[in-house]
């Protein structure tokens, strides 16, 4: 299974770790099987006229 998660071009490293460890723990307590999750962060697309 795949997952994309898109981060306000705004957050900084500590928000998206933080994000990162709330997504790794809601996971866990839903899916104790799950060992190891990988997360990509990826940017929001761009809008014209950015």
């Amino acid at each position: 299974m795949r997952a994309a998660l898109e981060f306000d071009d705004a957050f900084r490293s500590p928000q998206i770790e933080a994000s990162v460890r709330s997504l790794e723990r809601r996971v866990g307590r839903k899916h104790p099987e799950v060992v190891a999750l990988f997360v990509r962060p990826k940017a929001a697309p761009e809008t014209p006229g950015d």
